[in-house]
């Protein structure tokens, strides 16, 4: 092979690697970015939407769950306002997913272990963020005898809101 087909080969290749190493880089940053980004997008309070959740054997206590919350914080994880039976539990945190895929929520202890729940992006519909949490796991003591499978959430405030909302109705000394 003449010296001049092996400087070839060695740039050829090397450029391709160049190539590779940058597309690579660029596809880790990209995809950090959009997880980053969705995590933010879950960060407020969302309320159960009794519209589009059909609460199957839960139906006739609909008065129990009206008010039910949840709210993701900004260091990934979230707190339901209360225990109801068709949610595995009442604490955890999110883990966000790459386009295409489904999002998480991990309970902290369902039965002794941790199970976690597929949940939808964030979705705007009739001018509301919505959320659903797919193939909802019930709580332990539910098992077999829960039939609600998606439970919707619409967004009513996000953090910040709540952060200045909260700090505001502090009382203030007067002298």
């Amino acid at each position: 092979m003449h010296n001049s087909m092996k400087w070839f080969f060695i740039i050829f290749f090397g450029f391709i690697a160049v190539f590779l190493m940058v597309y690579i880089l660029f596809y880790v940053i990209a995809t950090y970015i959009d997880k980053g980004n969705k995590a933010k997008s879950y960060v407020g309070i969302f309320v159960l939407d009794l519209e589009k959740t059909d609460l199957g054997i839960y139906s006739d206590s609909i008065e129990l769950y009206k008010d039910l919350t949840i709210e993701f914080k900004r260091n990934g994880t979230f707190k339901f306002n209360k225990s109801v039976p068709f949610i595995a539990d009442t604490t955890g945190y999110l883990k966000t997913a790459r386009a295409g895929r489904w999002n998480e929520i991990y309970y902290n202890n369902w039965k002794g272990k941790i199970t976690n729940d597929q949940i939808g992006h964030i979705g705007v519909y009739d001018g509301d963020s919505i959320f659903y949490i797919n193939s909802v796991t019930p709580r332990a003591d539910q098992i077999g005898k829960s039939n609600v499978y998606q439970v919707f959430f619409r967004k009513i405030s996000d953090v910040n809101t709540v952060e200045k909302a909260k700090k505001s109705s502090k009382k203030i000394n007067v002298q």
